[in-house]
């Protein structure tokens, strides 16, 4: 059987770290995803029982993870 060197051993484990990051990074905007699709229902359902200042931090939620999303998907 043939023995990889210690470069080719860091090169598979490089790999490796570069595929786990980018499906954490996929997972963290499908999370973000879920938690806007959600906010979004509950701001369509409850528009007319949600006070003003309630309304203005949902939609202050909705913005920070819209924010969040777009951070994620850049880099």
């Amino acid at each position: 059987m043939e023995r990889r060197g210690g470069a080719d051993r860091r090169q598979v484990g490089e790999r490796r770290s570069a595929i786990e990051r980018r499906l954490s990074l996929q997972s963290a905007v499908d999370q973000i995803h879920g938690a806007l699709k959600l906010l979004t229902q509950v701001a369509e359902s409850e528009a007319t029982t949600l006070s003003e200042d309630q309304r203005r931090e949902l939609e202050g939620a909705m913005l920070r993870l819209r924010f969040a999303l777009e951070r994620l998907e850049e880099g």
